[in-house]
């Protein structure tokens, strides 16, 4: 995805280059357990955009409570969980955000024209942050 932004969409891409940026592809989860007990309150948002079955077996409580601990006073974690056609992955992810001590956890809707609508994201957060 970085290389073909980078070649059509330059424009765009150029973010990339932006010295705050860290960028990493790799596995996260293995990534966010190892890394968050060096790294507490580091991040202000951690975006997840992993969808579909069967991804559902991955995700962990002890994921979730780490990206928490990385995840700065009035930080955000956003999710892409599903559309209403899989209640149960829903549900599950639900539980997840919260086990892993996200207070507030709020259902964002999305009208999407390539996925059946709407599309559920979740934006979770402390009790320090008022998730709308």
């Amino acid at each position: 995805v970085v290389n073909t932004s980078r070649r059509f969409l330059p424009e765009l891409a150029v973010a990339y280059d932006d010295p705050r940026l860290e960028l990493r592809i790799e596995d996260a989860i293995g990534w966010a357990i190892r890394e968050a007990p060096g790294k507490p309150d580091t991040f202000d948002a951690v975006i997840i955009d992993s969808t579909d079955e069967p991804l559902i077996s991955i995700w962990t409580i002890e994921f979730y409570a780490a990206l928490r601990r990385m995840l700065r006073p009035g930080g955000v974690l956003i999710q892409n969980t599903q559309n209403l056609d899989v209640p149960d992955q829903i549900t599950h992810l639900l539980g997840l955000h919260q086990g892993g001590g996200f207070e507030r956890v709020r259902a964002v809707l999305i009208d999407t024209i390539d996925y059946s609508s709407p599309y559920i994201a979740f934006l979770s957060s402390g009790l320090e942050t008022v998730c709308p």
